[in-house]
């Protein structure tokens, strides 16, 4: 499956280093990974979900990264497994935990969850400490990002 991620175009790398330092939604400090989208118009929902200051955001080049993920290696979380208050705006410890979970399983190479943005949809996020996890996951295309500034009023 392709699933997608936007990033500067300076950080284009997937080692997941950058979730480690600043835990997310599914995953804890120090545990490392890659959240990704399976359309371009939901990365960029996550990404302007968390976008803290827009005057420096805009400055900066973005892409977006066309990845691909073996089908057979996707390890889909059923919503009804997910704790009370899964998408509150500040994540939740239980979440983060249920994710490092998942992450510090070596057989799990990606696993798909809800999206908190957009419910209907699920995003995916790849455990970078994967055993070959650059033969498995291969950025497939790396294209320029521009961020339309209407959607930032």
């Amino acid at each position: 499956m392709n699933v997608f991620r936007i990033v500067r175009a300076d950080r284009v790398a997937l080692e997941g280093n950058g979730a480690a330092e600043f835990p997310g939604r599914w995953n804890t400090l120090d545990v490392p990974c890659v959240y990704t989208s399976p359309t371009p118009a939901l990365a960029q929902l996550e990404v302007m979900a968390n976008v803290e200051d827009w005057k420096i955001f805009m400055t900066v080049k973005h892409v977006v990264l066309r990845i691909d993920v073996p089908d057979d290696r996707l390890h889909p979380v059923p919503e009804g497994d997910l704790p009370a208050g899964w998408a509150d705006a500040v994540c939740d410890p239980r979440t983060q935990e249920m994710g490092a979970s998942l992450l510090n399983k070596p057989e799990i190479l990606a696993f798909a969850v809800p999206s908190a943005v957009s419910r209907t949809e699920r995003n995916v996020v790849l455990n970078a400490r994967v055993t070959d996890f650059e033969k498995l996951v291969k950025v497939e295309g790396l294209f320029p990002f521009e961020f339309d500034e209407r959607l930032m009023k």
